[in-house]
């Protein structure tokens, strides 16, 4: 009876969400996941092309890339990116030169979810998960119940 109750509590605040929420920073500029206690950190190499973002101990700020509205970036030249532009279950995130791209843009709807932004029609919106394997940060449907994809 809980989990249903949790469930239909986190499918209403699903719901809630507008499709035009627009990116707004985590408190203090730094994003925890719920499931590992970890900070969302720049990347597994930062401010090399191509490098996975990952979670890890030390928190990291983050901020919009300059002319970039809506990107995540903690240094301003490089931004959190869906590898390849691509919105399938399981893309990476990777840190890419910030450009402001369709792959670059986030969104913080209050369900303590982070998304990409941009989607196609009719697609099922997707939010950054930990993966528990590699501790990287990937794309999966989003379930805001699911403390791999909760930040604060």
């Amino acid at each position: 009876m809980v989990v249903a109750m949790l469930s239909s509590v986190a499918l209403a605040a699903f719901a809630a969400v507008p499709a035009n929420a627009q990116a707004a920073m985590p408190p203090g500029g730094s994003a925890r996941n719920a499931a590992t206690g970890f900070y969302l950190n720049d990347s597994s190499n930062p401010g090399h092309d191509d490098a996975y973002a990952m979670v890890g101990p030390n928190p990291v700020r983050w901020k919009p890339a300059p002319n970039t509205a809506g990107t995540l970036s903690a240094n301003g030249a490089y931004a959190l990116d869906a590898k390849y532009g691509s919105r399938a279950p399981g893309t990476k995130i990777i840190s890419w030169p910030a450009q402001g791209t369709r792959n670059q843009q986030w969104q913080f709807p209050g369900d303590g979810t982070i998304r990409i932004a941009a989607l196609t029609a009719g697609q099922q919106p997707m939010c950054m998960s930990v993966a528990l394997a590699d501790l990287t940060v990937e794309l999966q449907p989003c379930a805001p119940y699911d403390p791999r994809q909760q930040w604060s």
